[in-house]
Formats: C-alpha cells, structure tokens, sequence
C-alpha cells in the first residue's frame, strides 16, 4: 500500500510545480538606474500597475509638478499589461495647471533596450480621476517605460570622451553640482590665423531634468559642427561654441522634473539681484556659469549670442513650440533667427520679444540685460509635430541641433 500512496504523492508534486511555472508572475518593477524614478507605485494585481509620479517641488515647497517617470519591468512578455498615472500634477508660477498627462500632452514611450523608444497607442485619460491609463501587450520579457526618451548624465560623459582629443575641443569643468557632479563646459572652434575676433555663441541646455530634448540637441549640434559635412569646417573655423550641456547633472541623475538637489529652478534665479544667482552653496550650477560667463567676457569683451535650450510637453502647435528674445538694440535679428529656425528645423511655432526690465524672473531677460547680449530661449516640442506629421524623436532633436549650428552660418553670412 505504501507504494502506490509514494506514487500518488510525488505525482502531486510534479503537477503543482508545472502549475507553478506555467503561472505567471506579476510584473517586477525597478528604478535603480541612473534617472529612473516611478515615485510611489503599488501592483494592483499581477498585470496592473499603478504610480503616483514624483511632485517635484521648489525650496519653499510649491511650484509641485510631477511629469518625469522612468521604470523598467520585468515579466511582461505577452501579457496586457495597464499602466494607470494617478495623482499628476503641475503648479508653474504659483498657479495650479492642468495635469501633464491630459489629452493635450505627450503619450509615454517604452522601449526594449534603452535605446530605440516608440510611443504608447492604447492611451486614454479621465479627467474626473485625474487618472491617465496605458494599456499594451509587450513582446519582450523586460521593457523600459518613460514620459519621453531619456537622457543621462553618462551618456554625456561618453560624448565627452569621443570629442575630447579634436584639435577643435576643449573640455573643461567650471566646478560641482550640490551632490559634487562636474559642470562640463565644452568650447568648440578652429584654429586660424586671423587676428579678428570670431563671434561667440554661448549654449545651455538642460537646467530641468526632465527635459531631455535640449540634450540631444546638444549632441547633434556637437556631432554636426565637428562632422565633416559641407558647411560644418566653415561653421566650426568661423565661429566659437562654448556649450554647458547639461546644467542640472543632479537632476538628471535623480531623475526628478525640474529642479536642482536643493529644489532650486535654476532657470528662475539669474536676476543679479536673485540671492541664489551667486548662491554657490544652494544653486552652485547658476553662480558657477555665471562666474564662468563673466570671465569670458573680461577676457574676451562679447558674447554675441546665449541660447538657453528647452522643451515643452505640450502637443498642442499653438503651445507647445516657441522661441522668444530679449536684446536692447537688436530687434531685427531676433526675429530673423526665428524665421531661420523654422527653415533649418521642424520649429513651427511663434516668435515674440522679451521687453527688458519686464520679467523679472526671466533667464532671458536677466542675461540680455547683465552681459550686454542677445539671449535666446527655444522650447522645443516633444508632442506631435504637425509640421512633419509626425511625433517628436530623438532623432529630430539631433537635427534640430544640426539646423541650430547652420542658423548661425547664416546669421554670421559663413554659409548661405
């Protein structure tokens, strides 16, 4: 008897454990990587996720905004799996605005390998539950899940790397974030025999995090000026670069939306009569550029242009794509890199001046003002660009650097 009852048991035990590997188990999640952050984040059920994105706030704890998320799971290869957005946010200014994941702004990626991203289709929100809801049937086992396609503070470093020894290059740090990141400035121009002063350009790209878009931009303007493209050696001899790539390293890297480690919005303090403009220990990426911008100009008497690169989440023409200026004298110029932009680019939006004095927050404004300059800010869309007919990648964020090199040809008569 005692045989058959052995049989019987072990029989029992290959059936649960098949049942067992042929269960599926519930979605693993993971941000442990450079720039993930799911904020708060429960599992509903085996299939069903549900985050509470971070609200990212200032030193006072307002301005809250919560549009960055970046995860990985694990366990999903053909299974439907929904993603609910819940409890999104988003305070600009002290006033309280709509959510970032409403029917007007960006649809999330994911992707397979970290690198190639694709949007989301099956996508609704209900405004009455403030509750934006993914639904998709991956083909892989792990995918990455972001708002928009991620740009880290490695991947900058390893551009670095690759420009580093160009005759054309300097690389050099201004100093460290809050958290100790360097501060990369990257100066890029030919060497020529010609004693007249070229014309300077002053980039910076990426004082909010989640603005991924400015950075890739960057690294297509870099790779274009140093490529061996018709019209990249006349730009490059003709004039000088300098390019802070990436302001907000400690953003990037935490993965937060807008604000710096000391939750300071480095694109709100560079009035000279802003405490945190020269603040070193709480807004040390704005005092350090500044210092860095001051020098330059003592040594070398001009900046012809600042650009300050931004992106906006908005799908929107009429709101999420525009450029603005602020300058004393020169008027006519700002307009005419607008009408450049939209020729070199997908840019298809509005172009309006700054009045000086007007705005007192202005990054734009408090530049022109201070280094005697025309300042620039660019919100790039990341939305779907009717232009093109097509959603925003980051592959147009590189050729929109490229389009932003050639606009200076132009404007400096070095290429037609």
């Amino acid at each position: 008897m005692k045989k058959p009852i052995f049989t019987l048991l072990i029989f029992l035990i290959f059936i649960v454990q098949s049942l067992g590997k042929n269960s599926p188990c519930p979605i693993r999640i993971s941000t442990d990587f450079e720039s993930g952050n799911l904020g708060r984040w429960h599992l509903e059920n085996d299939t069903h996720l549900v985050c509470y994105p971070l609200v990212d706030c200032d030193q006072n704890g307002r301005n809250g905004v919560s549009i960055w998320f970046f995860g990985r799971l694990d366990n999903v290869l053909h299974r439907e799996i929904t993603i609910q957005l819940k409890g999104t946010q988003e305070e600009y200014n002290l006033k309280m605005g709509n959510s970032p994941f409403s029917k007007d702004s960006v649809v999330p990626m994911f992707s397979y390998d970290k690198t190639n991203w694709q949007r989301f289709n099956d996508c609704c929100y209900d405004l009455a539950s403030n509750t934006f809801t993914i639904k998709h049937i991956f083909s892989r086992k792990t995918v990455w899940i972001a708002y928009i396609e991620p740009y880290t503070y490695s991947r900058l470093q390893t551009l670095i790397e690759e420009i580093e020894d160009y005759p054309e290059v300097k690389i050099e740090s201004i100093g460290q974030s809050v958290e100790g990141r360097e501060l990369y400035l990257i100066t890029i121009t030919e060497p020529t025999q010609n004693t007249n002063p070229k014309p300077v350009v002053w980039i910076v790209a990426r004082q909010h995090p989640w603005e991924t878009a400015g950075s890739w931009a960057v690294e297509g303007l870099i790779k274009y000026i140093l490529s061996d493209q018709p019209d990249a050696a006349s730009i490059r001899k003709g004039i000088t670069f300098i390019i802070s790539p990436m302001a907000n390293p400690d953003g990037v890297v935490n993965g937060v939306t807008r604000f710096n480690a000391k939750g300071i919005d480095l694109n709100r303090h560079w009035h000279k009569s802003n405490q945190y403009s020269f603040d070193a220990k709480n807004a040390p990426e704005t005092a350090l550029l500044k210092k860095a911008m001051s020098r330059w100009c003592f040594q070398f008497q001009k900046i012809d242009y600042w650009i300050n690169i931004h992106n906006n989440d908005m799908m929107m023409p009429e709101t999420g794509d525009w450029m603005a200026f602020a300058t004393s004298t020169r008027e006519a110029e700002g307009y005419l890199f607008g009408k450049y932009l939209a020729e070199e680019t997908v840019f298809n939006g509005t172009v309006r001046k700054h009045i000086l004095g007007s705005q007192t927050t202005s990054t734009t404004d408090a530049v022109a003002s201070e280094f005697n300059t025309m300042a620039i800010i660019i919100e790039m869309k990341v939305g779907y660009l009717s232009s093109v007919g097509r959603w925003a990648a980051y592959d147009l964020h590189l050729d929109y650097g490229k389009g932003i090199a050639r606009i200076f040809g132009r404007l400096f008569k070095i290429i037609e």
